[in-house]
């Protein structure tokens, strides 16, 4: 009988697959971790470019000789006091302005009431403005509030802009 036979034992074939399934998980969780920062930033970056579109469209109406629409704005969305920035709860008297619909003319712009559930864009990202007296100037917050895809929790984002009156 021999006893010089060729090939791996049981425990040197149970530790590499030890060892390849400890490398393999820790890949892994790396990999889900650089994605979900991925998605994470991706949605901040989403939600600048869209309160930063609101607030250009308001900068445009203060710059515009469009005083219906600087009227609009006075009467029915501006607030007095301070907005509550803490929560993802829409304070004073929200609005959005439609990108589609902003027409810089004196007629045409589409002040769109915020109810919570539905903005300019669609109701991922829940997009809307704010307008305080601030004496001589407006103050304008661009707040967003969402769910994050890449992240847990309640995800916020707010951009002010003063115009003066």
């Amino acid at each position: 009988m021999k006893t010089s036979q060729k090939g791996d034992t049981i425990v040197e074939v149970l530790l590499a697959t030890v060892v390849l399934s400890v490398v393999l998980a820790g890949a892994f969780a790396l990999t889900n971790r650089a994605t979900r920062v991925n998605q994470a930033a991706n949605e901040r970056t989403i939600v600048a470019n869209q309160t930063s579109e609101q607030l250009e469209l308001v900068k445009a109406i203060g710059e515009s000789a469009n005083s219906a629409a600087w009227g609009e704005i006075r009467q029915n969305h501006l607030s007095s006091g301070s907005p509550s920035l803490n929560s993802c709860t829409a304070s004073g008297r929200p609005f959005y302005i439609d990108p589609a619909d902003a027409n810089l003319m004196p007629v045409g712009i589409n002040f769109s009431q915020f109810d919570g559930s539905e903005d300019a864009y669609s109701d991922v990202f829940n997009v809307w403005l704010e307008a305080y007296d601030v004496g001589p100037a407006i103050n304008f917050y661009a707040r967003a509030c969402w769910e994050g895809i890449g992240s847990e929790g309640e995800q916020r984002s707010i951009s002010i802009l003063r115009v003066a009156d």
